[in-house]
């Protein structure tokens, strides 16, 4: 023996090639679980404080609905907005609110305004089955209260509209702040059951994309709507400017059909496909 000191890596009551915890990685593990336990605690508690804040806003909806009187100048309702499945199990209790308010809404933003933005932004945010299902409903509302509220005419409420069907696309033509891209998509999604309604529509559209150089962007999303609508895309000359994006858009949307999902209606979708 040389007398040298034993190592720290092994142990003799361990054996050959065993290695030995370090203090140091005893540390790390007891720090990486400390760390683990405490992020945890902390997850738990803001679930905790979410739950709370959504039964207190709860409370302040039922209230609300309860008593279309009294005003709602400065209040929340961010937790209820973050969570749609919530909003959808208590829907009934909001558009019976809307319904409610609705009469007493003016041209200026005053306390029964006020009241239906609030409801507004919570249909916004239901679950598509659930805001589908009361589609008669919210039709009536918007069709009674669009002539004089900008807040019925924000883009996203109107383009959800588009899931209810073709009852929706008299507010689709009215809209004024939709663009061409906007109105093949609300047009394909309502599908082959609006086709009388916007065929002579998207044959207008077509006739005038065809006209000009500088508007080959319009091709796809029109070609898209077209076919998921059921109706046959238009033929142009050979010669003609945008002949071949045609071709290639025909050939690359070959597979939609009336009974494709309504997924396929976005540009988006196609691209995440390729």
């Amino acid at each position: 023996s040389t007398g040298s000191s034993p190592s720290i890596t092994s142990s003799p009551s361990r054996s050959s090639g065993e290695p030995t915890r370090t203090p140091s990685s005893r540390h790390a593990q007891e720090g990486s679980k400390r760390w683990s336990q405490s992020t945890s605690a902390v997850l738990s508690r803001i679930a905790e404080i979410q739950r709370d804040e959504i039964e207190m806003e709860l409370a302040m909806l039922k209230d609300i609905v309860a008593r279309p009187q009294q005003s709602v100048t400065g209040m929340e309702f961010k937790f209820l907005l973050d969570n749609s499945d919530v909003i959808g199990e208590n829907f009934e209790s909001i558009i019976t609110g809307l319904e409610n308010v609705v009469p007493y809404v003016g041209s200026d933003y005053d306390e029964a305004s006020q009241r239906m933005v609030l409801f507004v932004n919570m249909i916004r945010v239901a679950p598509i089955e659930v805001f589908m299902s009361y589609g008669d409903r919210i039709i009536a509302l918007y069709d009674e209260i669009d002539k004089f509220s900008r807040f019925w005419k924000m883009k996203k409420f109107i383009m959800r509209l588009t899931f209810i069907g073709p009852e929706a696309l008299p507010f689709i033509f009215r809209a004024q702040k939709l663009s061409y891209r906007d109105k093949f998509f609300a047009f394909c999604r309502v599908g082959a059951s609006g086709r009388s309604i916007t065929e002579p529509v998207l044959l207008e559209m077509w006739e005038e994309i065809m006209s000009h150089p500088g508007t080959g962007a319009s091709i796809q999303p029109i070609i898209i709507a077209m076919k998921r609508i059921g109706m046959p895309v238009p033929t142009v000359p050979d010669d003609h400017v945008h002949k071949e994006r045609i071709v290639v858009a025909k050939e690359r949307f070959s597979d939609i059909s009336t009974q494709s999902p309504v997924e396929m209606c976005e540009l988006n979708w196609h691209r995440r496909r390729r």
